[in-house]
């Protein structure tokens, strides 16, 4: 609905006007403070109609906002007429019955297609695109949450962080897609064996973030060293089989959110330099996380 169509309507609809008042000319009787309200009326749906673009997510809401809105200013500029030259009330009921209805429906749509606009971007800020669990803006912000709860009453949180094995080599020997395929099926496995109330989220990359509320470090670590099992013996499509490192970290309270992100980061790394596919911790003999 470009701004031509706009100018035709609005020529149809002072054709349509023009036609009305040649037919039945000018009442005597006009009520001017009830014509100015609906002259203000029709002023404001013109401006809606020529800024609504501004106002939505899509071509085809706007498209449907525009009609709506234009029906909608017909049924207006039938009711001023009528205020104007009092022609018989059953055209004025019959043409602004008939416009409001249909205006009414294609308002309506178009005000469907943008929630449904809004809930996709919603989906698309919290959501990552490849495996379809929370992203990085969704796990923090999440954590900020469980952070502020375990400050008030003191429950437990701990952090699982883990990534993929060799994951480059993977991505060198079958090519990106299969690397894709990977992290697609490993989200799924580890999303299952999950409970309901825990965040599971890719963090950036091949490395994935599990928040586990009211849950203490020798929890995340069973939980994690149950999942490093799962994910061995797992037959992936492509390669076969796969192993990833894990780090856990139980939150401080009142600490800063990177410092446990960097103790779990560390864990993650000291499983890293023990060969790969195990689990570490910050109750690991590790002198480098006990400064953190």
């Amino acid at each position: 609905m470009n701004k031509k169509n706009i100018l035709y309507f609005l020529i149809l609809t002072a054709t349509y006007s023009m036609f009305i008042y040649h037919s039945y000319g000018l009442s005597k009787e006009i009520d001017l403070l009830d014509l100015f309200m609906k002259i203000f009326v029709a002023v404001i749906i013109l401006i809606l109609i020529i800024r609504i673009q501004s106002y939505t997510f899509s071509k085809e809401a706007y498209d449907f906002f525009n009609i709506g809105l234009m029906l909608r200013f017909f049924a207006q500029a039938t009711d001023i007429m009528y205020e104007i030259c009092k022609y018989p009330k059953i055209i004025k009921n019959i043409f602004e019955g008939f416009t409001e209805a249909v205006s009414f429906c294609f308002l309506l749509a178009g005000a469907h297609l943008t929630i449904k606009n809004i809930q996709k971007l919603e989906k698309l800020s919290t959501v990552d695109e490849l495996t379809s669990t929370s992203n990085r803006y969704e796990l923090i912000r999440r954590f900020y949450l469980l952070k502020n709860i375990s400050d008030r009453n003191g429950n437990a949180v701990t952090i699982i962080s883990f990534d993929v094995d060799h994951f480059k080599k993977i991505n060198d020997t079958y090519g990106h897609l299969t690397g894709d395929s990977v992290l697609k099926e490993l989200s799924l496995l580890v999303s299952t064996n999950l409970r309901s109330q825990d965040i599971f989220g890719r963090y950036g990359g091949e490395e994935f973030l599990i928040l586990l509320p009211e849950t203490d470090i020798k929890g995340g670590i069973a939980l994690a060293e149950k999942l490093r099992g799962i994910i061995e013996k797992f037959e992936f499509k492509e390669v076969s089989r796969v192993t990833a490192s894990f780090g856990v970290s139980q939150y401080r309270k009142y600490e800063d959110i990177n410092q446990i992100l960097s103790r779990v980061d560390k864990a993650l790394y000291f499983s890293k330099n023990r060969g790969r596919n195990c689990v570490s911790s910050e109750v690991c003999k590790m002198p480098s996380l006990e400064a953190v």
